[in-house]
């Protein structure tokens, strides 16, 4: 249910709703029955690509807080950030993706292998 509402709310094939920087679903299907949701994600690109000059570096930067600011104005947390969640599309253009785990402001953080503080709650 949360992932159909941040794929098919914000970060939806519509660009003047879409957060910008971020990835967005080219389709969105919940089958609510079944708990499922169908993503068609884009866009493509290299993962795992590192900025390799302080140029890059400057342009990945603030392709990441363009799009953490739109997503927090929005009232979401990404709560994966890292490079490995990071695509390169061009020198200057970086788009974070891996919002499996985002969450909307309020929600308990989820449990994971990192964080473990069951009272900790999303917060701005």
């Amino acid at each position: 249910r949360r992932l159909g509402i941040l794929f098919h709310e914000i970060a939806t094939s519509d660009p003047a709703k879409r957060i910008p920087y971020m990835e967005w679903a080219e389709s969105c299907v919940i089958h609510d029955k079944r708990r499922i949701v169908t993503l068609m994600l884009r866009p493509l690109g290299i993962t795992c690509h590192q900025p390799s000059s302080i140029a890059e570096l400057r342009s990945a930067v603030r392709c990441i807080l363009t799009c953490l600011q739109s997503l927090h104005k929005a009232g979401w947390a990404h709560l994966d950030l890292r490079w490995k969640n990071v695509v390169f599309m061009s020198p200057d253009e970086w788009v974070v993706v891996g919002a499996d785990r985002a969450q909307p402001f309020g929600s308990p953080v989820p449990q994971t292998d990192t964080l473990r503080d069951s009272g900790m709650t999303v917060a701005d």
